[in-house]
């Protein structure tokens, strides 16, 4: 339970720190949006890989080239879920119009959290492989 709380305190943190990139770049500086966007993300993905590396999972992995490999993989598998649940409930056509977009905004965002904390607890932050599955068996 606690890796799960820290996974949402640095993913909040994420957030926060991406929402400040990209607000100085674009609304400050004059940056096209998209341009904002493409550099404030890989951001926000580099600080919660460092905050969940030392705080959330406490990995010791020697190899962090390859620990951060794993870590952009599960990111863009969350992020690739994320997106589909929103294009799903944004196709069916009751909701295409407010509160659809949000509602699809929360149910990927919660469907990208699960794919991102699983993945990053048992992929990218593997420590140790099946005695980590079976020690997080163990937690619950």
């Amino acid at each position: 339970m606690r890796s799960l709380l820290g996974f949402l305190a640095v993913g909040s943190a994420g957030f926060i720190f991406e929402a400040i990139v990209l607000l100085v770049l674009h609304d400050t500086l004059g940056a096209p949006a998209l341009v904002a966007r493409s550099l404030s993300l890989p951001s926000a993905i580099a600080l919660t890989y460092w905050l969940n590396r030392i705080w959330t999972f406490k990995s010791e992995d020697p190899n962090r080239v390859a620990e951060f490999g794993r870590y952009l993989v599960v990111q863009a598998v969350g992020n690739g879920f994320n997106f589909l649940v929103f294009a799903l409930v944004m196709s069916l056509a009751a909701l295409q119009r407010w509160p659809g977009s949000l509602i699809g905004l929360a149910l990927g965002s919660a469907a990208g959290l699960v794919v991102n904390y699983l993945g990053a607890r048992f992929v990218a932050f593997r420590g140790g492989g099946r005695s980590q599955l079976a020690k997080a068996v163990n937690d619950v």
